[in-house]
């Protein structure tokens, strides 16, 4: 998992992979755990992510809450 300062964190579009950085959610929702893999599915004028999640959850993010996941993991997969 790649992570950025907050001043270089990449610009994301709709379509990228992320990874979360952290848990997310969990007042009124189950908790994304760490690591949990989704795709970018909007961008606000703002600048918050919609992301959906492997696990089913839509959440609206901050982008220094995901980073860019590692690509030796799709290296790995693919072997």
């Amino acid at each position: 998992m790649q992570s950025f300062p907050p001043e270089r964190v990449p610009e994301l579009d709709v379509g990228d992979r992320v990874v979360a950085v952290h848990h997310l959610g969990g007042y009124f929702r189950r908790p994304v755990p760490r690591g949990t893999t989704g795709v970018v599915v909007d961008r606000t004028a703002d600048g918050s992510l919609g992301l959906a999640f492997a696990t089913g959850h839509t959440l609206r993010v901050d982008p220094n809450d995901v980073a860019l996941p590692d690509p030796r993991d799709d290296l790995a997969a693919e072997q």
